[in-house]
């Protein structure tokens, strides 16, 4: 079985017959996930800018009404990115995965599958579509 996401086709490693999955999509540019910033007293703090972007991937999953995973999952994640600023797709893709923890799965550690494609858009048009579906844990039958 071929699987079309956002403009690419795989063979997903997903169980067969109905999934359940929820895609939804975060509008405006895609955010990577800043590094953590010390003080000079020598306390840390998450940059805002970050805090925003979580919360903003976090009101677009609760939008969906979707209660959560309680099991393993898979994320497929397309970024379409508005300017050609340098970003890492992985630092792209740890911002999704750690707004979603404990809202949108238990734990990120329950995240077994993930697949990110980045294209580059209009900035009218940047935005990130996300995925979230139940896979078989450990892939014994592959």
């Amino acid at each position: 079985m071929t699987y079309e996401f956002t403009g690419w086709s795989y063979e997903p490693l997903v169980r067969q017959g109905p999934v359940n999955a929820v895609l939804f999509t975060v509008e405006g540019e895609p955010m990577v996930k800043a590094r953590p910033r010390m003080t000079k007293t020598g306390h840390t703090y998450t940059p805002k800018t970050t805090v925003d972007a979580e919360k903003r991937v976090r009101d677009a999953f609760e939008a969906t009404g979707h209660d959560g995973f309680t099991g393993a999952v898979g994320v497929e994640l397309a970024f379409f990115q508005g300017t050609r600023a340098r970003k890492d797709v992985d630092n792209l893709v740890k911002l999704i995965l750690d707004s979603l923890n404990g809202i949108a799965y238990e734990d990120d550690v329950h995240v077994n599958v993930v697949l990110a494609r980045r294209v580059y858009v209009t900035k009218d048009r940047a935005r990130s579509v996300i995925r979230i579906f139940e896979t078989d844990e450990g892939f014994d039958d592959v």
